[in-house]
């Protein structure tokens, strides 16, 4: 948090303060809300923040009391330009990046970081639902990050009806085995979004066995292979999707599917079965990549 470059940090060393004295308490300026930063309407910060790590912000007055619900947890209402906020520099620096509409990225916060200060904005009357959308920075954060903590953020996403967010997570969730989630998730997560994702879960899982249950259309007889000789591929068949629907999850790859009918690919020696078997594969991979996967 001392050094200059942007890049390595929301700071930089204390210096230039132009807008008020200089405190011997501070210890470093942000990167971005420096004495020098203008939003689009080209007009200078008329307050400080100061965060519980001694790093001060230069912010607009003004864009708080629009953007905050109750004036920002009632700091504003004291009536002073230099404000304590009770946060640590990395979370007031990704909270003030989303009041001002600029992405955090450039920090590289983690994924539970950012999700931190999602949960934190209700405090400070900032509505997570207008600064997680699609179309503002803060989503892009999340979303660019969310696939090392999918549930998570899901849980999250759900508890502030993100729905946008919630529905691009569920596609990492397909696997996830419900009943393992903590106490705490399940005691956080919004019933309905926790209904959708079981939902999601068993309508892919009830499409596989549908898949599954059909089975490899029988040739024509032949002196080497009869319909009676052919009932052997079909016993085979029903093993392996036995087998299949006991160890597959939702989130099962069409590569997993293919592997697990390999080794009866291997054992079936008629060529016309072995084309017969393929074919059915071949279908049913193709129809588990247009099942639905997120809620």
């Amino acid at each position: 948090m001392n050094g200059r470059n942007s890049t390595q940090g929301p700071v930089s060393q204390a210096q230039n303060y132009e807008s008020f004295p200089p405190s011997p308490h501070i210890k470093a300026i942000s990167t971005t809300f420096n004495a020098n930063f203008k939003p689009v309407d080209g007009i200078l910060a008329d307050m400080q923040l100061i965060s519980t790590d001694a790093v001060v912000f230069y912010v607009h007055r003004y864009r708080l009391i629009e953007a905050s619900s109750n004036g920002f947890d009632s700091l504003l209402a004291l009536g002073c330009l230099l404000q304590v906020v009770p946060e640590h520099s990395e979370q007031l620096n990704i909270m003030l990046h989303a009041v001002y509409g600029i992405s955090c990225a450039l920090f590289q916060p983690t994924i539970d970081t950012i999700l931190t200060v999602v949960c934190m904005l209700p405090k400070y009357g900032l509505q997570p639902k207008n600064y997680v959308a699609p179309t503002l920075p803060l989503f892009n954060d999340i979303r660019y990050r969310m696939p090392t903590s999918p549930l998570l953020t899901y849980v999250i996403s759900s508890n502030y009806d993100l729905a946008e967010l919630a529905v691009l997570t569920s596609a990492y969730l397909l696997s996830l085995d419900i009943s393992t989630m903590s106490e705490d998730m399940v005691e956080f997560i919004n019933p309905v979004y926790l209904k959708r994702l079981f939902d999601l879960q068993r309508t892919r899982m009830n499409a596989l066995k549908g898949q599954l249950a059909l089975l490899p259309e029988p040739h024509p007889a032949t002196p080497e292979c009869d319909f009676i000789a052919q009932k052997a591929l079909t016993r085979a068949w029903v093993h392996s999707a036995a087998h299949l629907i006991w160890s597959a999850r939702a989130g099962t790859t069409s590569g997993e599917l293919k592997e697990i009918f390999q080794k009866l690919d291997k054992d079936t020696h008629c060529n016309l079965c072995k084309g017969r078997l393929r074919e059915r594969v071949k279908a049913i991979v193709i129809k588990w990549s247009q099942v639905k996967r997120t809620i």
